[in-house]
């Protein structure tokens, strides 16, 4: 099972690596995206969890072995900074949710 801060180190090398949001291509954040995109959450879905009737629901109500025994306050943090800030204010964030759940940035 993964831990808390495995999911978050994944989370922030995945993030930092894309450094783009995951979009609909409607508009809107996406678990998966546009051009093969991820948001926080949509890395830690396998591909056969994945199902697209999953965007637009609340990461507390995804029914995903991926999740299982995390932190959703942490997800859910996670998902905000992707969602609600932009790539380059990202770091400054990882920072904020590792403080604030007492997890590492990774390098």
């Amino acid at each position: 099972m993964i831990t808390n801060q495995d999911a978050f180190t994944k989370m922030v090398r995945h993030l930092r690596e894309q450094n783009e949001k995951s979009l609909l291509v409607g508009g809107g954040c996406a678990y998966r995206g546009q051009n093969g995109l991820k948001c926080a959450i949509g890395c830690l879905i396998l591909y056969d969890e994945y199902n697209v009737s999953m965007e637009r629901t609340p990461v507390k109500e995804l029914y995903v072995q991926a999740l299982h025994g995390l932190n959703f306050d942490m997800l859910e943090s996670m998902q905000g900074l992707h969602d609600f800030r932009e790539p380059k204010e990202w770091e400054k964030a990882f920072n904020e949710v590792a403080k604030l759940y007492t997890l590492e940035v990774p390098v």
